[in-house]
């Protein structure tokens, strides 16, 4: 998913969650609809809005913790109902968000 890992992905997943009005306002300013983007490109969006005004350092320290392996769980294996758990907050989270 546009070279993101699984824990990567999960983190800008919950980034996104948490920020996520700024986020769609940011992309509607700039006549993009985040929620019609392929989960690639959407990752892609998601932490290109979040580094873009980062210094140099504050970037490194991001990356660092975005790209962090899990210390908890082998990213190889993901135990199937943290995969339904997931992809059911992200159902939710697009209903309340209308798309």
């Amino acid at each position: 998913m546009g070279g993101f890992s699984y824990v990567a992905c999960q983190r800008l997943t919950y980034l996104a969650a948490e920020h996520w009005y700024e986020i769609d306002g940011q992309s509607a300013r700039q006549g993009v609809n985040p929620l019609r983007l392929s989960l690639r490109r959407f990752y892609n969006h998601v932490y290109s809005l979040y580094v873009e005004n980062l210094d140099e350092e504050k970037r490194i320290a991001f990356d660092r913790d975005l790209f962090m392996p899990s210390l908890t769980r082998n990213p190889e294996r993901v135990d199937p109902d943290v995969i339904e758990d997931e992809m059911a907050a992200f159902r939710a989270l697009s209903r309340q968000i209308g798309r």
